[in-house]
């Protein structure tokens, strides 16, 4: 049985996650690409290929290949934003913590996950503002607010892609992820 997209991605994930467990824990990358290959094979539909790449700065790269030749890429490790990507989305305090950029199907993903000094309530005020003036039309804004806990999301679409922000709440800070979806390789 041939993989679907969300496969490829679901695994992509994974090796993600786990490349990330074993750099931290001082591995090296033979023995990384050994461990995340077979938690692939065992994660799989079977027919997949992984290629890892460590690559300079902590950077890695991850491919998956399916036995009919569909590919996802992930890139993760820079803390320097992907080409394209709005950097407004990022509120100016923010601290970058990882930037993942995803090609699979004809589509890239680019995501940033940051941490800012801006509680989430602020953030959601200022991100159903800034979406709209950036030239995008806002398809969904949530606010969850629980005791003084906010979640929060807000997604747009326009300039021939989607865009959305989503916040939690981190000892009155938030840790936050901004997203990016285009058809096509980025610009």
């Amino acid at each position: 049985m041939p993989s679907t997209p969300q496969t490829i991605h679901r695994l992509i994930c994974a090796a993600l996650a786990t490349t990330g467990v074993i750099a931290l824990s001082g591995c090296g990358e033979q023995i990384a690409e050994q461990v995340v290959e077979r938690g692939i094979e065992q994660a799989g539909e079977g027919g997949e290929e992984v290629d890892i790449d460590f690559g300079d700065d902590d950077e890695q790269t991850v491919t998956v290949t399916d036995e009919d030749g569909n590919t996802g890429t992930a890139v993760v490790g820079s803390d320097e934003l992907p080409d394209g990507f709005p950097e407004e989305l990022i509120p100016d305090d923010a601290t970058v913590n990882q930037v993942m950029t995803m090609d699979q199907d004809g589509q890239t993903q680019q995501m940033v996950m940051f941490s800012s000094d801006t509680p989430p309530g602020d953030l959601y005020d200022h991100y159903v503002e800034l979406i709209p003036s950036l030239g995008y039309e806002v398809t969904e804004e949530n606010k969850v607010d629980l005791n003084g806990m906010v979640q929060f999301s807000v997604n747009g679409v326009g300039n021939g892609e989607e865009i959305g922000v989503m916040g939690l709440p981190a000892d009155e800070k938030t840790n936050g992820t901004a997203m990016r979806l285009l058809d096509g390789p980025a610009e």
